[in-house]
């Protein structure tokens, strides 16, 4: 469940999907869940809510580094960090 969900469909994918990964991983080193249990909860909470949100999860994950996680997993990759130095700026 770490994987972007265009890799589900697509053998072709940029960048965003790793960034999606990273940004994955990233929910789960702060709120010591997977984002979901299979690829099906992901796809059906990408579509619900648009990404993750770590913070809805954790009250220790709040602001930016919520924000960052958020735009990171977003659910359409043209909405995504279109970088891995993205997630620094």
């Amino acid at each position: 469940v770490y994987l972007a969900p265009e890799l589900s469909t697509s053998p072709s994918v940029e960048e965003t999907a790793d960034v999606f990964s990273l940004g994955a991983l990233a929910y789960f080193l702060f709120t010591d869940q997977a984002p979901a249990a299979d690829l099906g909860e992901l796809i059906q909470t990408l579509a619900e809510q648009g990404g993750l949100r770590p913070g809805a999860v954790s009250e220790t994950v709040s602001g930016p580094l919520d924000d960052i996680i958020y735009d990171a997993t977003r659910w359409n990759p043209e909405d995504r960090i279109k970088s891995a130095g993205g997630l620094l700026t």
